[in-house]
């Protein structure tokens, strides 16, 4: 009966340790740099044809950015 106390405190303190939010394994965001695209020429209107040549440049991908979606900008993991 002595042991019951510890055991329950050292069952405690595993189950606390385990959960993600303390000691657990921690989700981190990427960072993206952004670079214009040197193949993509005009105005961008849809993203789908800036994507496939930030592709062809050996980016991850790429969307119509700018105050009215002009530019072609490619985007790679930093």
């Amino acid at each position: 009966m002595k042991l019951f106390p510890t055991t329950a405190v050292l069952l405690f303190l595993v189950l606390l340790l385990s959960t993600n939010e303390i000691g657990g394994p921690r989700k981190t965001e990427a960072k993206l740099c952004q670079y214009h695209s040197k193949t993509f020429h005009g105005v961008c209107i849809t993203g789908s044809h800036c994507n496939q040549k930030c592709l062809e440049e050996k980016f991850e991908g790429g969307r119509c950015h700018g105050l009215r979606h002009y530019r072609c900008i490619c985007y790679r993991t930093c």
